[in-house]
């Protein structure tokens, strides 16, 4: 009996020869496949950088279209969204404070010392009526940098005159997108 069948016999997921592939290695081999355990790994990782590299063209010629299909999908699956959402920031806890740390670092950066009081007050305001709003509307308001502190063309400060209180949907749509940069200009798409 040879040592692939010994080892599919015992029910093991591995077996060894005690000799090198015909690539050279001497690792130990899978008993499904009888393929040197190395070999198998090198051809994963030649075949995720294709994908990636086919992925990224894919993405970069059809990313109107897939912009698309991603909003129609999440309109009508806001509740699977949310639920998705909620998981993933379950099982990531530490990327998820990663990422409010360098919100809380950017921030920081984009508040200049002149703006100090008057922007937090703005600020205590600005909340304030974010919680008002959502009392009387039933849906989640937010306070929204009009120019987004970390946008493509563009980096806002976080102080007094930059800030507005939008719908949580409008915001979440915005994202750092140079868009309702003026007060008062989200009414206008808000219907």
């Amino acid at each position: 009996m040879t040592p692939r069948q010994s080892a599919i016999m015992a029910g093991e997921r591995f077996y060894s020869t005690g000799r090198a592939c015909k690539y050279g290695h001497a690792a130990q081999r899978y008993s499904s496949s009888g393929e040197c355990v190395t070999c198998e790994s090198e051809r994963r990782e030649r075949n995720t950088a294709t994908r990636k590299v086919q992925a990224s063209d894919w993405y970069t010629e059809n990313k109107d279209r897939k912009l698309r299909e991603s909003a129609s999908w999440y309109a009508t699956n806001i509740e699977r969204a949310k639920h998705q959402r909620l998981e993933w920031r379950a099982r990531n806890k530490a990327a998820v404070a990663a990422i409010y740390a360098r919100r809380r670092a950017m921030k920081l950066n984009a508040t200049p010392a002149w703006g100090g009081e008057l922007t937090e007050l703005i600020e205590r305001e600005a909340f304030d009526l974010a919680l008002r709003r959502e009392a009387v509307t039933g849906f989640k308001w937010d306070v929204d940098h009009m120019v987004p502190l970390q946008a493509k063309s563009a980096c806002g400060l976080h102080v007094w005159n930059n800030l507005q209180v939008i719908p949580a949907v409008m915001n979440a749509r915005k994202f750092n997108k140079m868009m309702w940069t003026h007060p008062g200009e989200w009414l206008r798409d808000a219907a």
